[in-house]
């Protein structure tokens, strides 16, 4: 592994406070989601995905840090 392959640093948070209280950062509350409409949500988000693969821009290098950001998370 090169020093630009640097694996990530285990992660050991317990995200699971997340279910009971809303997220500081982002004000997710997931409380507050109709479970009814999770199939949706997940439907439209793999299209935005869909939508930010086919930008020629993530076939190559990637400008961004962290591997799992996409695009529209920096201003791109």
């Amino acid at each position: 592994m090169t020093a630009a392959q640097v694996p990530p640093t285990p992660d050991t948070k317990d995200w699971t406070w997340v279910l009971a209280r809303p997220c500081p950062d982002c004000g997710f509350a997931a409380e507050e989601v109709d479970r009814t409409h999770i199939g949706e949500l997940l439907r439209l988000d793999a299209a935005a995905w869909t939508t930010d693969l086919a930008d020629p821009r993530a076939r190559g290098p990637r400008p961004w840090t962290a591997p799992w950001m996409r695009p529209w998370m920096m201003g791109a």
